[in-house]
């Protein structure tokens, strides 16, 4: 049986492509992926991320029948709406699904707290709009967002082209001194391939939307796995 260990479940945008990939390349044996998808339409803003979470009761609904854990896969819809947003679309998920849920924002939030980081530097692929909720949503929590960088992406999915490169650079440029955590935003941007090289050369941990939601629900699972290569949140 495929999943034998755990079976995750995702929520995901219907233009992602790359949160499977990513973590289809380091699930560990006995570890499944299954994914359904909710559309988002328009212009890359607040309105549109928030209006993708009317689909969320039919995926949750449709994961039930495989899942041990879901995981609502979009980091800016999941705070769009501002703080509390994050445990409603749990709460959401968990209440059709009878599974236990979490969302990328809430991953991230929990990462943050596991590696006792508070004063970070935050870099998206988001428009300026979109990448300032996020800064209010974070220091809503408690977090000194110390800097930011966005790359401006206006399209849906836009940011799924993007080398992973591209990340590290945007990283190195938002670093600062009174940074003790990078945090690279959005699952449909590439970072696993980089996260090793970035903590090695900013000497700071970096915490990614993939692999803390990927953590987060290995934590859930009561899994303690370490994966190679994915930072220091995989060793705690």
């Amino acid at each position: 049986m495929y999943g034998w260990r755990g079976r995750i479940g995702l929520i995901l945008p219907n233009v992602n492509t790359v949160m499977e990939p990513e973590f289809n390349k380091v699930l560990p044996e006995g570890i499944s992926c299954h994914t359904t998808r909710t559309p988002v339409y328009g212009k890359f803003d607040l309105p549109t991320l928030i209006a993708m979470a009317d689909g969320v009761e039919r995926a949750a609904k449709e994961l039930s029948a495989v899942a041990d854990v879901i995981c609502y896969g979009c980091t800016s819809g999941s705070f769009a709406k501002g703080p509390g947003w994050d445990q409603e679309l749990t709460e959401r998920i968990q209440n059709f699904s009878g599974i236990p849920a979490t969302t990328t924002s809430s991953a991230l939030v929990n990462a943050l707290k596991a590696i006792e980081a508070e004063r970070i530097s935050l870099v998206t692929p988001y428009t300026q709009e979109v990448t300032l909720q996020q800064k209010e949503f974070l220091e809503n929590l408690g977090f000194k967002v110390e800097n930011f960088e966005y790359l401006n992406v206006t399209e849906h999915g836009g940011q799924g082209v993007y080398y992973p490169s591209t990340a590290y650079r945007l990283a190195s440029h938002a670093f600062n001194k009174k940074t003790e955590a990078m945090v690279i935003s959005c699952t449909g941007f590439r970072t696993f391939e980089i996260i090793k090289a970035l903590e090695d050369d900013l000497r700071i941990p970096v915490i990614t939307s993939n692999q803390a939601s990927l953590w987060q629900m290995f934590r859930i699972l009561k899994l303690d796995i370490e994966i190679k290569d994915l930072g220091k949140l995989f060793t705690l």
